[in-house]
């Protein structure tokens, strides 16, 4: 371990991670409340269990439509997805009609997402949603891939 992480002290009142979850009804009505880009990138991270970051920085020749397969590299290292079909269906209309270099998420003045853009947004549709003060957080985005990723691919 880095001697910094050695000397830095616990946040106080902190005995262990935060659980922020969203119930398939709280990600409903965060979509409902959605639109545009950050729309696209909340329904690929709820898709796909994957951190917006690896989605923001793929290209769109990391997605197989054909192996219903999508490779991320981010915080974690690369690694390949298999995809539902409801998935694949997602990620085939945002791919469709770019080139293989292309990112296949954009803001959407169709510039690429840079580092951590998105978090006001999904704070924004957050409130309109109306969700409970205890789903949001600095960085919102990170709960719509944590714990039950698998479990919500079925039901965005």
């Amino acid at each position: 371990m880095a001697q910094e992480w050695t000397e830095v002290a616990p946040l106080k009142g902190a005995a262990r991670r935060r659980e922020l979850l969203l119930d398939v009804t709280q990600r409903r009505k965060l979509l409902a409340k959605s639109e545009g880009g950050i729309r696209r990138l909340m329904e690929a991270v709820m898709h796909t269990g994957c951190r917006a970051g690896e989605l923001t920085s793929a290209r769109r020749s990391a997605f197989d439509a054909r192996t219903k397969s999508l490779t991320v590299t981010g915080k974690t290292g690369s690694r390949t997805i298999p995809l539902t079909p409801a998935a694949v269906a997602l990620l085939t209309q945002f791919a469709k009609d770019n080139m293989p270099s292309a990112f296949l998420l954009t803001r959407d003045d169709g510039k690429p997402w840079a580092h951590s853009d998105w978090d006001e947004q999904v704070k924004e549709a957050a409130a309109r949603a109306e969700l409970p003060a205890q789903n949001l957080s600095l960085r919102p985005a990170a709960q719509l891939h944590h714990p039950g990723a698998a479990r919500w691919r079925k039901y965005p």
